[in-house]
């Protein structure tokens, strides 16, 4: 196993000199300037801000210029009452059009207003999915630079098993030459060293990928090398109350759904507005000539204005409308109901996150208490194992017990971190 960890850990490692501290703003700031998704989102936004006009809500007129311009040939046989038979073989005509349309509507069930209000609501929702793709991304980077903390510690803790097990080591050999130690305890030594050579190696490797994926986050190369503190600091000021309100009025996810019932309410007025006639005005200006050398008119040329109103009212269209409206109504129906489910589905998760970091706190002061005990009792092994008082499996096993008490408490801090983080991203507090 050690064979193949050793080049992977060596493939991942850059020279410490060249790697730059990373702080977790830092971390954050980077992931808010690159990372895809933010991107996708804010153009997302920007189209949803250009949709929201005048013109593209019907308010403003529709101005249209046509021109056209026609020949023909034909071959004329006409024959008069009087008598005179006239024949015209390829008589040539001509025939130009140019024109200015104007058409507004200057009522239509008040259908332009409901259409601009659901343009500015879908506007809002789409700053507001912009935001919670923003918070999903700044838990994510949060929690992947938090992990490469907890990788650390416990790195940090296996070297410090590693210096108790060389120790070791050397105790069973100068025993081992000296005679009054036996050749099981120091193969059992080496065996308990290697061991934790090997965790060490895994963890590095375990390291290296979680940088790989920080920088996944903050949109970097992924070869790309830094370097953390050790440090996870816990909030223990998460007011349960306060954060359970700030659920209901600032978390993305719930305004969003709030938006969705508002846009399907607004989609189902501006289908009643179609029970309204719709008034409209129009204006045009129009020039017509036609040329034909051989007809009994040889030049008619004619241009002037045309205005007027027009209104419709649709009497009768296969109940469409009727079908459509009952369709609207049973959109709003679901809407309001995605937005009761989605806030009972976030105040569970809310209460369960909540117990889980209240569980956590004690959690992490209770494995803060066990490993200053495993540690003194580790040096106390130690000491009598070099006097001979102590055997090695009773080394091994305080050795043993003061190393799973730093992984506890490395456990317990992350997983506290993590609700932490999640408690914050539920209630909207994650970014200000």
């Amino acid at each position: 196993m050690l064979k193949y960890l050793v080049p992977l850990v060596l493939f991942f490692s850059v020279n410490v000199f060249s790697q730059e501290a990373l702080t977790l703003e830092k971390a954050v700031k980077i992931g808010l300037e690159n990372n895809y998704s933010i991107k996708l989102a804010k153009n997302d936004v920007s189209i949803a801000q250009n949709n929201v006009t005048l013109g593209n809500a019907g308010f403003l007129p529709k101005l249209d210029a046509t021109a056209s311009e026609s020949n023909s040939i034909s071959n004329i046989h006409q024959e008069y009452s009087s008598g005179p038979i006239s024949n015209q073989s390829n008589a040539h005509s001509n025939t130009t059009n140019a024109g200015v349309a104007l058409n507004w509507t200057i009522f239509d069930g008040m259908n332009m207003f409901i259409n601009f209000s659901r343009l500015r609501e879908l506007s809002a929702q789409g700053e507001i999915n912009a935001r919670a793709t923003v918070e999903n991304n700044v838990a994510s980077i949060m929690g992947g630079y938090y992990n490469i903390v907890s990788i650390q510690q416990t790195i940090r803790a296996i070297q410090d098993a590693l210096k108790i097990s060389e120790e070791r080591v050397k105790i069973a050999q100068d025993k081992y030459n000296l005679g009054s130690g036996s050749k099981l305890e120091l193969l059992q030594a080496n065996v308990d060293l290697n061991a934790d050579r090997s965790n060490l190696l895994r963890q590095q490797l375990n390291l290296a990928q979680a940088k790989v994926s920080l920088n996944q986050l903050m949109g970097l190369e992924s070869t790309r090398d830094f370097l953390i503190k050790d440090t996870i600091v816990i909030s223990t000021k998460m007011d349960y109350d306060i954060l359970r309100d700030r659920i209901v009025n600032e978390n993305s996810s719930l305004k969003s759904a709030g938006k969705n019932i508002s846009v399907a309410s607004l989609n189902l007025s501006g289908l009643r507005s179609l029970w309204y006639p719709s008034l409209g005005t129009f204006l045009s200006y129009n020039f017509t000539r036609t040329d034909a050398p051989y007809a009994s008119t040889t030049l008619n040329r004619s241009y002037g204005l045309t205005y007027g109103l027009n209104l419709s009212f649709n009497i009768f269209n296969g109940f469409n409308t009727s079908r459509q409206i009952e369709n609207a109504k049973i959109n709003l129906m679901s809407s309001e109901l995605q937005y009761n489910d989605l806030r009972n589905r976030l105040e569970a998760s809310f209460e369960q996150e909540y117990t889980n970091y209240s569980n956590n706190l004690q959690q992490v002061k209770m494995e803060e208490e066990n490993l200053d005990v495993a540690r003194q009792n580790a040096e106390i092994a130690l000491d009598r194992f070099k006097y001979g008082t102590y055997s090695s499996l009773e080394l091994s096993i305080a050795q043993k017990s003061y190393l799973d008490a730093e992984s506890r408490l490395v456990t317990a801090q992350y997983a506290a971190k993590r609700s932490e983080i999640e408690l914050m991203r539920l209630s909207g507090q994650i970014i200000k």
